[in-house]
């Protein structure tokens, strides 16, 4: 499964390797902190929990994917860090996960920075009721997508297009599909 992901993807584009993981939060005395880093420019997402239970009334964290600076397509980590990110938000919110159990995060960082960069998707168990699923997908985000040719695109050559109940059966589908619509 992990093997032709990562094979496929590879041959459509070269996907940088994550550098490292990174997990700050807001202290309410100290400011800023970072707490993870896997290993011991940056893809972020900075997130809150509003709560009169914490410190200044909210929980804030920022966790972020470090690649390398001169890659072209690190992009690709995006969608990354945002799903990861509201996973953490969501699980912070359902039972303190990121403010009442600071050793369980390491763990997890580090099977998806390891999952990502070996096999270019992760399953990392976090809970009984939760499970961190991220996959890098060959989206055309930041890519240009390819050209699209003038014979590559259906086209009706009569106006209006004959829609007779005769005609339909010599149309391809799609072209039906667009004179039911």
């Amino acid at each position: 499964m992990y093997a032709a992901t990562s094979t496929y993807l590879s041959q459509l584009i070269d996907i940088p390797k994550l550098k490292g993981i990174i997990f700050a939060e807001f202290d309410a005395d100290k400011g800023p902190v970072i707490r993870v880093q896997v290993p011991d420019v940056l893809f972020d997402a900075k997130r809150f929990v509003q709560s009169d239970s914490y410190a200044r009334g909210r929980y804030i964290f920022n966790l972020c994917f470090v690649v390398d600076k001169n890659s072209q397509i690190d992009c690709i980590y995006e969608p990354m860090v945002q799903k990861c990110a509201a996973y953490l938000t969501q699980m912070e919110k359902d039972s303190g996960f990121l403010s009442q159990s600071q050793d369980q995060l390491p763990p997890i960082l580090l099977k998806i920075f390891e999952g990502l960069n070996e096999h270019g998707e992760c399953k990392v168990p976090v809970t009984d009721q939760t499970i961190i699923y991220l996959k890098l997908c060959s989206s055309f985000h930041g890519i240009e997508p390819p050209k699209v040719e003038p014979y590559m695109v259906p086209m009706f050559t009569r106006i209006p297009p004959p829609n007779t109940p005769d005609h339909l059966p010599k149309m391809d589908i799609l072209s039906q599909k667009n004179i039911m619509a």
